[in-house]
C-alpha cells in the first residue's frame, strides 16, 4: 500500500514537472506567439482589402 502511494507521488511530481515546464516555455517563447498572432489577424484583413478592390 506504501509503496503504490509513492508510485502515485512520483508520477504526480512528473505530470507537475511536465505542466509547468510547458508553461515556462510558453512564458518564454511569449513574445513570439503574440506575433505569430497578430500576423495571423492581420492576413485576412489584408487579403479582403485586396478582393474588394479587384471586384
Amino acid at each position: 500500500m506504501i509503496r503504490e502511494y509513492f508510485k502515485m507521488k512520483k508520477n504526480e511530481y512528473r505530470l507537475k514537472s511536465m505542466l509547468y515546464g510547458a508553461i515556462n516555455s510558453l512564458l518564454d517563447e511569449k513574445d513570439g506567439i503574440i506575433a505569430l498572432i497578430q500576423k495571423l489577424g492581420e492576413a485576412p484583413a489584408d487579403e479582403h482589402a485586396d478582393n474588394s478592390t479587384e471586384a
